[in-house]
């Protein structure tokens, strides 16, 4: 594949050679990398074993999320970022002997080897999509259920899946003449009108696309199960610093980068709500479209094939998960980090053709700042960046190298990122009068990637692997042009992309579900555009046949966005109508308006609340107010065992209100949150479905009164530390209390309250016919006692101090209420004694918590008499 820069010549003997002879050599430069480094990685296969189990155990150290790590794929891919440009130089090297070039001039079958090409891309394609869907056997969502193989999941239901030999034998070859017929025989890739033309429907085009995407990221109320887990995930943080808590403080901090503190004064200015905040995401997300537009129509000569790739710019990364699955804007990429790639295609597209200083310092201004939008992905943009301003000033006009004048660049572009991160950090500490602890902003990357967490094993074969090829070959384009000290505009596109792709395939590599492929495949098409343009134009100057068939699959590729867009339009629009959804989700959406209502209406502006809900809800509840969450970080980045502490010490010793949805607060880590609220908090007062919870007085008066020689159990819970975890430590059960006798008494002195959570428990050791437990059974003042398979029921004092004993002998039970035997009652069946640990305040893993003051208890093998009773009440409430 020549590098063509100028009008194609006629074809001719002398010509068919030079072709032949680059097209050979580029065969083997790239055969020989492959071969080299599947060497490479048999070889860490082989002998890198590392202890997966220990990784785990380290990770368990640090996080209670699984671990799920994966050292080898790390490992293969990081040589491969290392070893594979190195080999391509390398070969590159041996291709330009005397020796290889007299074999290439001489070989006589070189439409043979193209063919064997062509065949070998579309047997890698064929074994790649046949080859089973990885988690189809445990689905990762709900695509994977359907999706038996990989041709399945990207293209279930839609044309290719559907109609697949009538795109082969129809759409394809129709495709194919109009290059090898209008394009060749009338040369319309020479005609300037033509081409300008095709370049403004490139642009009409993707008005009309983004005319359909930007209001279909723009929407109320975040309607499908999706859209409502992804949105809070991005829309917490932008909800905190809202309120006026800083990113990097305090432990506010989101695995995506700190958008939300760089976004921070629009939404000061247009307040924060979900359709403000998905409509400035979607607006960003239409610049991203906008900038890699720009970039391939800058950088590839044929605009039938820039195009294409615009159309697979918007479809294959964007659009095609959008049609197979219930839509999710998923702003984590769309726009979050797609931002830094965009801008550094539109920096780049800018500062090639000139290399002007503005665009040099604008580039590193920009770069530097989305490395804090976005640290993982600003990086890879970065450390692009500075690879490109070596690339393209490697050489002096005496084609030696520019050693000095590259050491200047990069050291003024690493000049620039530092005074960036020190404005950022000055502006943080006069605004809000701490520093930033920039080092938690990778946090989550660094253990995410030294450990795993719901990471996949990378199958092979697979489509990531189409994409491996595109990028060796853009690679080897680029690098030719380095070795040969000829570097051009478009080499230098070329190698953008091509260190793009394989930089953000860290992406595919971090979690290797199906759908992480996709997002950032747009660099891929872009290369297929830009070279498959030079192919174009070497196809028409040499006829080589091994050329054109090469250039059949590059068109195979891309046609494929243009029939499913057409095929699918008319469900890309139906895209933006979500009336149904608003209907099926109107009570979910009245309910969290009315929780919002009531939440503003008992705080102060930006006051520091706790708020435990859903993990898909918990943002939606801070705007309103501009409330700020009491700790950080929010749930859904909840994930270290220091983040978990920190939640707990506040709730222990805090007073923030708290505002609990006992029916949605289902996260991973409710129970020891939920249990910690209950042991120092109780109810003030709740509008239907959520309550409002505040500290617990204290109760300095009472020591306590129940204690004596008999008990087998005897528990005094105090206001202190001591106190507190004990009640934390009973909700989940204590494992060496077991009561063994068939005659117990229990005694507690309480204080109710209403109570959030459905039959909460006070105290018991019940299992099936065995044992006892006493609860509150209505959430207001009716409570019962539960045993040998009866309820008895009876009221309590809300509000007030309780004292409640509770003798139970073979088949009798008396209740005793505030000094009073309230009930003496004959069983059905005698007591038996339960193996089950006793709990205090829930029972066991459920939701059954009483969150109140339990002042003491006391457990015995002896009855009580009405005057002991009596007598303690006396002392309890005199």
């Amino acid at each position: 594949m020549a590098k063509q820069t100028t009008k194609a010549e006629p074809s001719s003997p002398a010509n068919n050679n030079l072709f032949q002879e680059e097209y050979l050599r580029w065969v083997f430069v790239m055969i020989a990398t492959i071969i080299t480094y599947s060497a490479i990685a048999w070889f860490v296969y082989i002998f890198y074993v590392p202890d997966i189990e220990a990784l785990r155990i380290e990770a368990a150290k640090l996080t209670f999320a699984v671990g799920t790590p994966e050292p080898v794929e790390s490992l293969l891919y990081q040589l491969a970022l290392f070893f594979i440009p190195i080999n391509i130089l390398f070969f590159y090297w041996i291709s330009k002997t005397n020796k290889m070039e007299t074999f290439f001039q001489n070989v006589k079958f070189d439409s043979f080897i193209g063919i064997f090409c062509a065949l070998g891309i579309a047997f890698l394609m064929y074994s790649a999509f046949i080859t089973a869907n990885p988690s189809h056997a445990t689905p990762a969502n709900s695509h994977d259920f359907v999706a038996v193989t990989n041709w399945d999941f990207y293209f279930y239901q839609l044309f290719l899946h559907r109609f697949f030999p009538v795109y082969l034998l129809v759409v394809f070859p129709l495709f194919l003449a109009l290059f090898f017929v209008l394009f060749d025989r009338f040369n319309w890739d020479t005609n300037k009108q033509i081409q300008n033309a095709l370049s403004i429907a490139t642009w009409c085009l993707l008005g009309l696309l983004l005319i359909v995407i930007i209001p279909l990221n723009s929407f109320e109320f975040p309607y499908t199960w999706e859209n409502k887990y992804d949105f809070n995930a991005v829309y917490y943080s932008m909800a905190q610093v809202y309120g006026g808590s800083p990113m990097l403080v305090n432990g506010l901090s989101n695995t995506y980068g700190l958008y939300a503190q760089l976004l921070n004064p629009v939404f000061q200015i247009t307040g924060l709500t979900p359709l403000s905040f998905s409509t400035v995401m979607a607006i960003l997300l239409g610049l991203c479209f906008v900038f890699q537009t720009y970039f391939v129509q800058k950088f590839t000569d044929n605009k039938l094939l820039s195009l294409l790739a615009c159309l697979s710019l918007v479809f294959f990364p964007y659009l095609v998960s959008r049609l197979l699955t219930p839509f999710d804007p998923y702003f984590a990429i769309f726009p979050i980090r797609w931002l830094p790639v965009s801008t550094l295609m539109m920096v780049a597209a800018f500062y090639i053709p000139h290399k002007k200083k503005i665009w040099y310092v604008a580039g590193n201004i920009f770069l530097s700042i989305l490395v804090l939008w976005n640290p993982e992905i600003g990086m890879v943009c970065f450390i692009t960046w500075l690879a490109l301003l070596a690339y393209t000033n490697l050489y002096m006009p005496d084609k030696k190298i520019a050693y000095v004048h590259i050491a200047k660049l990069i050291v003024g572009s690493l000049f620039i990122f530092t005074a960036v991160f020190v404005v950022y950090t000055v502006m943080i500490k006069l605004f809000y009068g701490v520093f930033p602890d920039f080092m938690s902003m990778f946090k989550m990357i660094i253990v995410f990637g030294s450990f795993g967490m719901g990471m996949l094993p990378m199958s092979v074969p697979h489509p990531w692997m189409l994409l491996a090829i595109i990028y060796i070959t853009g690679f080897v384009y680029s690098l030719s042009s380095l070795f040969d000290k000829t570097i051009t505009e478009k080499s230098s596109a070329v190698f953008v992309l091509s260190i793009l792709g394989s930089g953000t395939f860290m992406y595919f590599v971090g979690r290797s579900h199906n759908w992480n492929l996709l997002p950032f495949s747009g660099p891929a098409f872009m290369l297929l555009a830009i070279l498959g343009s030079d192919l174009w134009a070497s196809t028409k100057t040499s006829r080589l046949f091994s050329y054109k068939i090469i250039f059949a699959v590059v068109i195979f590729v891309l046609t494929v966005a243009c029939v499913e867009m057409l095929f699918n339009a008319k469900d890309i629009g139906a895209l933006t109508d979500n009336h149904q959804a608003k209907l099926q989700q109107a009570a979910e959406e009245e309910s969290i308006k009315s929780n919002q209502q009531f939440i503003a209406a008992n705080t102060l502006s930006h006051e520091k609340i706790f708020v435990f809900t859903s993990d898909r809800y918990q943002g939606l509840y801070f705007p309103p107010n501009k409330n700020r969450s009491a700790v950080n970080p929010g749930f859904i980045e909840l994930a270290l065992h220091t983040e978990l502490s920190a939640y707990l010490n506040v709730i222990r010793d805090s007073s923030f209100k708290v505002f609990i949805e006992p029916a949605f607060f289902d996260i991973i880590l409710r129970h020891l949150i939920v249990a910690s609220v209950a042991a120092g908090y109780e109810f003030e007062k709740h509008n239907g479905s959520m309550v409002l919870l505040k500290k617990r007085a204290s109760r300095d008066f009472y020591h306590g009164v129940l204690k004596n020689n008999h008990a087998i159990v005897y528990e005094f819970f105090s206001d202190d530390p001591s106190g507190f975890y004990k009640r934390v430590r009973y909700a989940h059960g204590n494992p060496a209390i077991l009561l063994n006798g068939k005659t117990i008494t229990a005694e507690l002195v309480f204080r109710p309250t209403p109570q959030p959570y459905h039959n909460a428990v006070l105290l018991g050791n019940q299992n099936n016919d065995t044992g006892f437990i006493i609860l509150c059974t209505d959430q207001q003042a009716t409570y019962g006692i539960v045993v040998a398979d009866i309820l008895i029921s009876f009221t309590v004092n809300l509000n007030q101090l309780n004292y409640l004993a509770v003798s139970i002998q073979e088949q009798t039970i008396a209740i005793f209420l505030n000094g009073f035997l309230i009930g003496n009652l004959l069983l059905e069946k005698p007591y038996k004694p339960s193996d089950r640990m006793l709990h205090i305040g829930n029972y066991g893993d459920n939701m059954l918590y009483y969150i109140g003051d339990i002042y003491e208890i006391c457990l015995t093998e002896t009855p009580l008499t009405e005057d002991e009773v009596t007598r303690k009440w006396n002392l309890i409430n005199p």
